[in-house]
């Protein structure tokens, strides 16, 4: 019996992972930009543009940056799951990881990026 490699079910649960990211980003992105158009600052310490790309810098990062074992964990549970679901099912129940774990993983997300980026 010939093993099923896990490569080709990665590059099939790659949507799943930029599902992830654009999730992570536009949803840390927002807060960033809201809070840089909302909040006061000084114009003399430089907190203008150029603070507002180094933030959406650090959320691309951190985004990717958790969406890597997401990415993974979807394409092992593809190739767990694919053979005895079907596509349809097996797309939907990594449509719902992806979503549950973002939901979860939010919050030690900004947490992360307030502690890096002050």
């Amino acid at each position: 019996m010939i093993e099923d490699s896990l490569f080709p079910h990665l590059r099939k649960a790659w949507p799943f992972g930029c599902l992830t990211v654009g999730i992570f980003a536009s949803g840390i992105g927002s807060i960033v930009l809201a809070g840089n158009l909302l909040g006061t600052c000084d114009p003399s310490i430089g907190c203008g543009e150029r603070h507002v790309w180094v933030s959406l810098g650090w959320t691309l990062l951190i985004s990717s940056l958790f969406a890597g074992p997401i990415w993974l964990v979807c394409g092992i549970l593809r190739r767990l799951v694919y053979a005895s679901a079907g596509a349809f099912m097996t797309s939907f129940l990594l449509t719902f990881v992806v979503v549950i774990t973002v939901t979860l993983c939010f919050s030690p997300a900004v947490d992360l990026l307030f502690r890096i980026d002050k």
